[in-house]
């Protein structure tokens, strides 16, 4: 028997943790360890002592699923497993996550680059479909999840059960990357622990979505203007050179900030790209705002007719972005395009649901909003059809399957396993600190 423990993302978004344990000989395996990225309180999933540990798997770099994990390197060094892409990118969010602690915008983090630095001289490389041997009866094997780059879907055989934690998985291809790998090639399981994000909807068509985003942007071109795309600096500011470069838009165009590090790293790992020469190909020609030259190169951007801007942070919440806004939003000919969820309180929710920029304090700041502000739903998720068709694939060839709901509001969890369960699957959406058996 395999007991699970619900360590965090119950019936919420944030602070993704679950702990698996064998009944046989104990051995204890963590599966991510990230942070809730809204609110001070209650921010870290539920503890377990690193010296318990026999493993850490990072299913992809994101902070919701990373950012708790150097907390078990306060007192311990328990191996940690991840693509050797997931581990770069970790690095770098983990970084910008002090930066923004050391600036006094989050002061609840319960470690320092001390722990962040341990974390990465304990870190174990780990290759997709790679079997790796955990303890004389536990294995994980690593899948492509289709999220990120590098995102990872953990395979772990355990006391004789297979159980699948999908980490967060697209089955859309995308300009950037493949989709997940099929449920066909997975073998018969006894669980899976999936995510819910988007378990209540469906994505527009990715075809939709492309052409909706740059006939905006032509039109905002044709009239003069100049377009800023606030995007996440990891994958979606890359995803948008692509769209771009497939639709032949390929003059000025700016990219500032984490998005152009982390654009000129994944040149450095093709194998986790759809197509490595494509990719390469959209950065071509782009402008890379110089930190050495960054005001007089920023000052450049913002002032070049039919500039595109592609910049950190994807909510407005900090970055350059911010920067861009404030010389953008008063000009009627300009846009302001949204591209990636936006979270309740946050100033990109505020400025695409009230027209209002908010400040860094989150009060309305008075700055005009005069541009076009618009929102495409860019997601890198499975939709409530493609979350179905995933689980009930593998419940096909899974007579025994069980299905637990996390990573969701808690609509959205219910609604998963309300579904499953009304098609074959038993099903639940579990709750904080929740313990099953398997």
């Amino acid at each position: 028997m395999v007991k699970i423990t619900f360590l965090g993302a119950c019936r919420e978004i944030g602070r993704s943790a679950v702990l698996l344990e064998s009944e046989r000989d104990s051995t204890r395996i963590v599966l991510d360890y990230g942070i809730r990225l809204m609110g001070k309180e209650e921010n870290m999933p539920g503890h377990i002592r690193s010296r318990d540990l026999a493993a850490i798997v990072l299913t992809h770099a994101h902070i919701d699923h990373t950012g708790g994990a150097p907390i078990f390197y306060v007192s311990g060094s328990p191996r940690i497993f991840a693509t050797p892409l997931t581990f770069k990118l970790t690095q770098v969010l983990l970084q910008d996550m002090i930066k923004v602690q050391k600036r006094g915008e989050d002061s609840n983090i319960p470690f320092t680059e001390v722990e962040i630095l341990k974390l990465f001289q304990a870190q174990s490389d780990l290759q997709y479909k790679t079997r790796q041997q955990i303890s004389k009866d536990c294995y994980i094997t690593l899948l492509n999840a289709g999220h990120i780059p590098g995102s990872a879907m953990v395979l772990v055989e355990m006391d004789g059960k297979n159980i699948l934690y999908t980490g967060d998985i697209n089955a859309t291809r995308t300009q950037l990357l493949p989709s997940l790998d099929p449920p066909d090639e997975l073998p018969p399981l006894d669980c899976v622990i999936t995510e819910s994000s988007y378990a209540t909807k469906n994505h527009p068509s990715r075809e939709e979505i492309e052409e909706g985003f740059v006939n905006a942007i032509k039109g905002i071109r044709k009239n003069g203007g100049k377009v800023l795309v606030p995007a996440f600096g990891v994958s979606r500011s890359q995803e948008i050179l692509g769209v771009l470069a497939s639709h032949k838009i390929r003059d000025n165009i700016f990219i500032d900030g984490m998005a152009r590090s982390v654009a000129d790293m994944l040149l450095d790992y093709p194998a986790y790209l759809r197509d490595p020469q494509e990719y390469a190909r959209s950065l071509k020609n782009v402008h890379f705002i110089s930190e050495k030259q960054g005001y007089q190169d920023r000052k450049r951007a913002y002032n070049t007719k039919g500039a595109i801007i592609i910049a950190p942070s994807g909510m407005l919440k900090g970055g350059t972005a911010r920067l861009y806004a404030q010389k953008l939003l008063p000009d009627s000919d300009s846009g302001v395009f949204l591209v990636s969820y936006q979270i309740e309180g946050t100033p990109g929710r505020a400025l695409l649901e009230e027209k209002t920029f908010l400040d860094d304090k989150g009060k309305a700041s008075g700055q005009p909003v005069n541009a076009n502000v618009y929102y495409f739903e860019f997601s890198s998720h499975a939709g409530m059809d493609q979350l179905h068709w995933f689980i009930e694939s593998l419940g096909k060839k899974s007579p025994k399957l069980r299905a637990f709901c996390i990573h969701g509001e808690e609509e959205s969890t219910i609604a998963l396993a309300t579904y499953l369960s009304s098609h074959g699957i038993p099903a639940e959406a579990p709750v904080f600190g929740q313990q099953v058996s398997i």
